[in-house]
């Protein structure tokens, strides 16, 4: 089917003779229709010129339709040209309205008037500001608020745009933006309608429309209200409120035309971009195209027409690029930070980007076109990233950047453990709701609520607030670390006035555990701390486990205290859900298989809701490690290598390294703020020496921390602890998978409406996961800083060293259970050889019996399940971690580096694992008893853990501490004066340290060691 054509000079409208563009005509199977917006008085089977009208323009269409006939009879030559003479007569009169409209020094001077008079509503004032415009800027702006049928003041002409009858002409309420010319006049407004889902922004129109004396729509010319503006480029971008935010956040000359439409007014297009080339002396224009533009065919052939025209002026174009690829998940120019990277690239490159994301350009519209659809292109430009304004220089190669590209990638969720996986980590709730801050009705007595929603939007609020708002409830909460839970209990605090009691660190250390049996106390601790609770202490009191994914686990893998007693915990866990009032089970990772453990473990009735709101997560940069590359040559051609001679190849592929990262963190300028997490303890403590030792403020919350009167404090206001001390650099460990809430954009913890002074504190963030943490706990580290303007760089290892310690690797939940009897029965048939007949069939019905027992117990299908879910996300930790951010609605981007160097950070890392195991050897040693003991206590000192630690070593490694273990390592003469300095060298070239010769040995090396620093 053919496309109708606009009528021109060579091909004018045959109704009424229009050649400007105005009517529309085609060709379609061997008939001619005709698309007429000028006579709109014809009839229904009317015949001009031998067309026949098929749809009169009427009030539900913008043109009449007519179809070429050769009903001869009907045709009437005078008609037509009586219809044709109208036609011409009605586009005259038209011509003539709309110069008896107001010239623009006279809308400027009614518009402002009736700005002051209808001033700015509580609403839309505080949405201005949310764009970051000051009080200021807000005023110069002339923004002004709108509602149906408002009376307007008298002296303002009736032929100012929006206005009928003496009232305002609008449908709904709305926030009006000016446009301005290059004189600053205001020359017309748009309305942001309120209640618009779709065309938000419409041209106000009244008595008169908002089209000038010449026929054209305004286009508007901003400039920064403060400061004077960049005069290297002007910018272009899409709308009339849009261009005036960006103008002051970039301190640009911005001009802005509704849908981007600039080439629909050309006489202002030319007039106002000749005086702004004037005034900066630049001939160059960078266009701003919106996020997802580059998807839209119709905005890119918008596009394709100005270019055409600035072209044509005489104008240099690029396009003004931030990598805006995607509408949902990228901003706009006005959205974008003034730190973000930006780059200027070609027409050629822009359309390049628009092929591969389905935006269309005409490949006749320009010579530049033809030229890119006949030459191959390389887009290797398109593949790198300098994503750091403070280190130019350093970039990152694009790997992939959507959820299709991963699962290609990704083969093995296609095998059994690959697909229970996903089914693990399903959740289908009874209820959805997408809610900035979750809300729902509380559960009812004798049931449970289930909430998947994610981290940031008011769990923790809505339990204090609404779950427990009656203060005479009494309530006990679970966590996995008595540390996590002082957050929620400062918070409950503030917002109900109901204390909180931690089991360890308020009851068991002042010897208030009565308290425990009181029906109105508001507990909190560990499970690990729940055997201090009888059953009857959870008679009637609200049940609550934040992060449930995390303490169900705990239940079953922790090698905490809860290890010395997990049965007794996993009862009381029962006891709790079975004798409480109701109870409310939340996790940003929530699972169907999780909340079937909770629903057989408590006999109840569980709803299950899911908060899909995802809003802005913010971006990440998850890291593939190091490669190389270089250009194909012809052998690499012909060894099937490459494709062509000069495409780009990697090579040198490094999967693990990471130095890039560490070094992008040491080149950092000192005051930046940055965040670290990581799941190795040791390396956290390298780099708070390395970064302390640079100049920053460094904090640091890990177990030898989170206990401290510094950590606890952390915990219970991280904003107000940042501020208080000055803190630029916060270092988290395994201690902040959850529990742990860094907002700096909040002015509080607890209110979470109200705005803060520092946006967006935290530019940087670097996640680093050796293998330790499984994904959810990963996902958990990332969500705890909530600014989505930080920029997250994360390094996952491909491959996590304790795959292969959790055995039966490759099996799914039922196989293990399957496995598990197996292995049952293989040693059953070992140990029962020496037994008689009858003692053989009483042990093998009791085994029978406990195998069937296990096949029903829900703590034991848990179990399964998590290992099950483990394994696979051991053997794929990276690939597993960018699924579920993915799905949790992060934008990232594979990325690898070019680095792999850490050598400092190696050297730094053994001196302090060097310094721990002096003071682990110097520690006291302790007798079995005392050892089991003080394992047994939460809240352990440093000094306490290495002594548990090396008593343990002890026990199993009799006599150890009075061995001497050589290792044999070749070392350059340079390293062997460094390592002579901590360690006691025992041969040099068969020589020992006892005999003689050694003493010129080491002055040789030491000779060689000189010549060969001066050598390098």
């Amino acid at each position: 089917m053919s496309k109708f054509i606009p009528s021109s000079k060579s091909l004018p409208c045959p109704i009424c003779g229009d050649s400007k563009g105005k009517c529309r005509t085609k060709e379609d199977n061997g008939k001619s229709f005709v698309l007429c917006m000028a006579v709109n008085n014809a009839t229904k089977g009317e015949i001009i010129n031998g067309y026949k009208c098929l749809n009169p323009n009427g009030r539900n269409a913008w043109a009449s339709t007519w179809v070429q006939t050769s009903d001869d009879d009907d045709y009437d030559p005078e008609l037509a040209q009586k219809r044709r003479q109208q036609a011409q007569k009605e586009e005259r009169r038209y011509q003539q309205f709309l110069k008896s409209g107001l010239p623009v020094r006279e809308r400027d001077k009614n518009i402002r008037l009736l700005s002051r008079y209808l001033g700015l509503s509580k609403l839309h004032r505080e949405n201005l500001l949310q764009r970051g415009l000051s009080a200021q800027v807000i005023a110069e702006g002339g923004f002004f608020s709108v509602e149906p049928n408002q009376h307007v003041p008298r002296g303002i002409s009736p032929k100012t745009p929006g206005i009928r009858f003496g009232k305002i002409s609008v449908g709904q309420p709305g926030l009006a933006c000016p446009a301005f010319d290059s004189q600053g006049q205001v020359t017309g407004y748009q309305i942001r309608l309120d209640e618009a889902t779709q065309n938000k922004y419409r041209w106000a129109k009244g008595e008169r429309s908002s089209h000038l004396l010449n026929g054209e729509l305004p286009i508007t010319v901003t400039r920064p209200v403060e400061g004077e503006p960049h005069n290297d480029a002007i910018w272009m971008a899409e709308g009339i409120l849009k261009p005036f935010v960006a103008a002051q956040k970039h301190q640009r000359v911005v001009m802005g035309a509704s849908g981007a439409n600039f080439a629909s007014s050309p006489e202002q297009l030319q007039r106002y971009l000749g005086q702004a080339s004037d005034e900066l002396e630049t001939k160059l224009i960078g266009l701003c195209p919106d996020a997802g533009a580059v998807a839209n065919g119709h905005v890119i052939r918008s596009y394709r027409k100005t270019f055409d025209l600035l072209e044509g002026w005489g104008y240099e174009v690029k396009i003004v690029w931030w990598g805006q690829f995607k509408k949902t998940l990228d901003k706009d120019v006005d959205e974008i930070s003034v730190d973000q990277l930006i780059q200027y690239i070609s027409l050629e490159e822009f359309e390049t980007i628009c092929i591969e994301h389905g935006g269309y350009i005409p490949p006749n519209q320009s010579a530049s076109i033809k030229k890119s659809n006949s030459q191959h292109k390389d887009d290797s430009w398109l593949k790198y990233l300098k994503p750091i304004p403070e280190l130019p220089n350093t970039g990152f190669h694009v790997v992939r950047r959507d959820k299709d590209e991963l699962v290609e990638n990704f083969p093995a969720l296609d095998s059994e453990t690959g697909k229970e996986w996903l089914q693990l980590r399903k959740f289908t709730p009874d209820h959805t709701i997408n809610q900035q801050y979750f809300d729902f009705n509380p559960p009812k007595t004798g049931e449970g609520l289930a909430v998947k929603s994610g981290l940031g939007t008011g769990k923790s609020w809505w339990a204090n607030q609404k779950y427990l708002a009656n203060p005479d409830d009494g309530a006990v909460i679970g966590g996995y670390r008595n540390v996590l839970l002082e957050q929620f209990c400062s918070n409950g605090h503030l917002l109900n006035g109901r204390h909180w009691y931690q089991i360890q660190g308020d009851l068991k250390a002042n010897g208030e555990l009565v308290l425990l049996a009181d029906p109105h106390s508001r507990i909190a601790g560990a499970v690990d701390s729940w055997g201090y609770f009888s059953p009857h202490h959870f008679e009637n009191k609200k049940i609550l486990f934040d992060e449930v994914e995390s303490v169900a686990r705990h239940l079953h893998h922790s090698n905490t205290a809860v290890s010395m007693y997990r049965e007794t915990i996993k009862q009381r866990v029962v006891d709790a859900l079975t004798n409480g009032d109701s109870f409310f089970l939340s996790d940003a990772n929530l699972t169907d298989f999780t909340v079937e453990y909770f629903s057989k473990l408590s006999g109840r009735k569980i709803t299950k809701v899911e908060n899909t709101y995802t809003g802005n997560r913010g971006k990440i940069y998850l890291y593939d490690g190091s490669s190389r590359h270089r250009q194909a040559t012809q052998k690499d051609v012909d060894d099937g290598l490459a494709s062509q001679v000069g495409e780009w190849m990697e090579f040198d592929v490094k999967t693990d390294d990471y130095s890039k990262l560490h070094n992008i963190m040491k080149e950092l300028p000192p005051d930046i703020p940055i965040i670290i997490s990581a799941d190795s303890q040791t390396k956290c403590e390298t780099w708070d020496s390395m970064l302390s030792k640079k100049g920053r403020k460094v904090f640091r919350l890990d177990s030898t921390t989170s206990n401290t009167s510094f950590g606890k404090e952390f915990l219970r206001d991280p904003k107000a602890f940042i501020l208080k001390y000055g803190i630029n650099t916060v270092i988290l460990s395994p201690s902040a998978e959850s529990g742990v809430s860094i907002d700096m954009r909040k002015a509080s913890l607890i209110i979470d409406f109200l705005e803060s002074s520092m946006p967006s504190f935290f530019k940087y963030e670097f996640a680093f996961f050796f293998g330790v943490a499984a994904t959810d706990t990963q996902v958990q580290f990332l969500g705890r800083n909530r600014d989505p303007e930080t920029l997250k760089f994360v390094f996952c290892q491909q491959h996590s060293s304790l795959h292969s310690k959790l055995g039966f690797s490759n099996q799914t939940s039922n196989g293990l259970h399957q496995a598990y009897i197996d292995y049952t029965l293989d040693c059953a048939s070992l140990s029962l050889e020496e037994l008689s007949e009858v003692e053989r069939q009483n042990k093998m019905l009791d085994l029978a019996l406990d195998l069937v027992k296990r096949s029903v117990d829900p703590h034991y299908e848990y179990e399964c399940r998590v290992i099950a879910k483990d394994n696979f996300e051991r053997k794929h930790p990276r690939l597993c971690l960018e699924y579920a951010l993915r799905d949790s609605g992060w934008d990232v981007t594979v990325v690898r580096g070019r680095e792999d160097d850490i050598l400092d950070l190696r050297e730094q890392q053994e001196k302090i694992q060097l310094a721990e195991a002096g003071r682990l050897y110097k520690s006291e040693t302790l007798t079995q008893g005392e050892t089991d003991k003080l394992a047994r206590k939460l809240n352990k000192t440093p000094d306490e853990r290495r002594q548990v630690s090396k008593s343990r070593l002890l026990l199993r490694l009799p006599g150890f501490e009075n061995k001497t273990i050589q290792a044999e390592k070749k070392l350059s003469p340079t390293k062997v004066i460094e390592t002579a300095t901590s360690h006691l060298i025992l041969e040099i070239d068969g020589v020992k340290a006892n005999e003689d010769g050694f003493a010129e040995k080491l002055q040789e090396v030491q000779q060689l060691a000189v010549q060969e620093q001066t050598e390098t």
